[in-house]
């Protein structure tokens, strides 16, 4: 459905600054992007006092969230990374340190990189490892919790996605983001077993869930990991 914006798109009201999005829509709802920008998204004939009243009854939130918001851009543009700085994978931190050799390697806890490597090629650098190191660890866990929870994957890959963990589709392709592995093991285990639980139950219902306590009782508590390391992740721009 393709929204239509209004022609004055920007506006404010009350101090906070906003871009009205009006589409064939029933309800009225306040986006906050990425970049800390107000969205208000409301249906194509709503009078404007009532858009404007939700905005007044919503601005504490609008505050707090766009400062939020805020926070993370600030924290993404000063991200980078270095010598001697430290990288999680599966939960231990690992060094990156200079190497003479003239590829990327990890072992024994360090992430070896070219010394030649400038600032801009660092995190590249890392990124390449981690994706090998989840290539290897994903398939190893896939493979394990499969067969304890007697199921079989058509085929399992490792894509490049920043805003989804993983994916089961409907004939049971599963598909898992390479930043996992920046997480520890408990968090790598229960996207794993998320996922795999989805081909017995391709929906969230309690069953689904039932499936995944019978083999991690503390899901929630895991789950609770996942989203901490998705806003980790979101301030540290990979």
């Amino acid at each position: 459905m393709k929204a239509i914006k209004t022609s004055n798109q920007k506006r404010t009201l009350s101090g906070i600054h906003y871009h009205l999005i009006r589409a064939r829509r029933r309800s009225l709802a306040i986006h906050i992007t990425k970049d800390a920008q107000v969205e208000v998204r409301a249906p194509l004939k709503l009078p404007e006092s009532e858009i404007e009243r939700f905005i007044l009854d919503k601005r504490a939130w609008i505050v707090r969230s766009v400062e939020k918001m805020r926070d993370g851009v600030r924290a993404r543009e000063s991200f980078s990374l270095g010598f001697g700085d430290w990288v999680t994978v599966c939960g231990r931190a690992c060094e990156i340190v200079p190497t003479a050799a003239d590829v990327p390697s990890f072992a024994d806890g360090k992430l070896a990189l070219p010394a030649r490597c400038g600032a801009a090629d660092i995190q590249q650098s890392v990124i390449y490892l981690l994706k090998q190191v989840a290539d290897r660890v994903l398939r190893e866990k896939t493979d394990y919790f499969a067969k304890r929870m007697r199921v079989t994957p058509t085929s399992v890959q490792i894509g490049n996605a920043r805003s989804r963990w993983g994916s089961c589709s409907g004939d049971d392709k599963i598909r898992y983001s390479w930043r996992i592995v920046m997480g520890d093991e408990e968090t790598i285990d229960y996207l794993v077993v998320h996922e795999l639980a989805h081909i017995k139950q391709h929906n969230h219902s309690r069953y689904f869930w039932d499936e995944v306590a019978a083999i991690l009782p503390d899901y929630r508590a895991r789950r609770k990991k996942l989203r901490a390391l998705q806003e980790r992740q979101n301030r540290e721009q990979w």
